[in-house]
């Protein structure tokens, strides 16, 4: 019979922490998965956020942290969603868990009466991992989930199906795609009035309120959208390795941004562009191009020619084109990381295998 436990002991942590490094393509240390663990909880915006294992005799089989919210707080997800799974491989123990999760959301009042939804792994933060890899191949890009496909296989096999997928470009630069380093005139003739500058982690925590507000009205209306905050990007900011900026001015305000980071690995450079915003009112007008084609320049100045872009959700049809209208010519490859969701009734009974 299974067990579950709202709690993390040393031994079941032991037994996790094994689990994780048996389904993604890295391996970590106990300091690092508990960390993760942590930031997960204390950044979620739920109403609720525990950490759930389900155990088989001693071992721990199943975990996750599952967010309960009263409203919405996630736009398109409902109030019930989960991040941060573990899994041993028993699938009986992923659909005993997920079973659990509906069991303890009736018991704490987040759910009454109609079926509900849960969906994952997703978080409201832009600083924890969302999505499962849905492929094999490197490369693992920093700081985006490097799960094995047996994870999504799982889910998948219990019952859940496809929500919504992350896009990533993964794209090796080629000289022919001008617009990463060359704007044409007509766009800067049109933008004359708005004064772009790079900035660095400094400049960037200074600012940290403006990016914040800016990015929220940008993405309001998106799927999978939650408000960030100036807290967020201060820890980004940071945190966040070789983090640089091309940010958008006009009357001193900040209309538009985008942000990379770039790592070196046994002597190569790979930039990462994850985190970016347009006022509503500027798009369709080029600014969000003209703020790639000058990053990306000041990248491939430092030698930087292997980027990844992400990530962009696949309803974003526009951003998504424009992204390979600008690496047309160079080696890319799209990459999805998937966001699942499963219905209420797929696990109904499982809690009865429950001691």
């Amino acid at each position: 019979m299974y067990k579950y436990t709202l709690h993390l002991d040393h031994v079941c942590f032991n037994y996790l922490l094994n689990s994780y490094n048996r389904e993604h393509h890295f391996s970590i240390d106990s300091d690092t998965l508990l960390m993760k663990i942590i930031k997960g909880q204390r950044l979620s915006n739920a109403d609720l956020c525990l950490p759930l294992t389900i155990i088989y005799k001693i071992k721990p089989v199943a975990f996750c942290l599952v967010h309960f919210s009263y409203k919405e707080k996630i736009s398109g997800i409902g109030n019930i969603w989960f991040s941060n799974v573990i899994s041993s491989g028993d699938a009986n123990a992923l659909k005993i868990m997920f079973a659990k999760i509906f069991d303890l959301a009736s018991q704490y009042g987040f759910i009454r009466g109609k079926v509900h939804n849960i969906y994952g792994p997703i978080h409201n933060s832009i600083l924890i991992e969302r999505g499962c890899r849905t492929f094999s191949t490197p490369p693992f890009s920093y700081n985006m989930p490097d799960n094995t496909i047996a994870l999504c296989q799982l889910l998948e096999n219990i019952g859940f199906h496809k929500e919504k997928d992350l896009i990533e470009i993964i794209y090796a630069y080629d000289k022919r795609d001008e617009l990463l380093s060359n704007i044409p005139n007509k766009l800067l003739n049109r933008l004359s009035n708005i004064e772009f500058s790079l900035v660095h982690s400094d400049e960037i925590l200074n600012n940290q309120q403006s990016y914040a507000d800016l990015y929220n009205k940008a993405w309001a209306k998106n799927w999978g959208y939650s408000p960030i905050t100036k807290d967020e990007i201060g820890v980004a900011a940071r945190n966040i390795e070789n983090i640089s900026g091309m940010i958008a001015k006009k009357n001193n305000n900040i209309i538009g941004f985008t942000m990379l980071q770039y790592i070196e690995k046994s002597g190569e450079k790979f930039a990462r562009a994850f985190l970016s915003g347009v006022l509503p009112e500027y798009r369709k007008t080029g600014l969000a191009i003209v703020l790639t084609s000058k990053l990306s320049s000041m990248a491939l100045k430092n030698d930087i020619k292997q980027f990844s872009i992400a990530w962009m959700l696949e309803d974003n049809k526009m951003i998504i084109r424009t992204m390979q209208h600008m690496t047309r010519y160079g080696e890319s490859t799209i990459r999805n990381y998937r966001i699942f969701k499963a219905t209420q009734l797929n696990f109904e009974g499982n809690c009865n295998e429950l001691v």
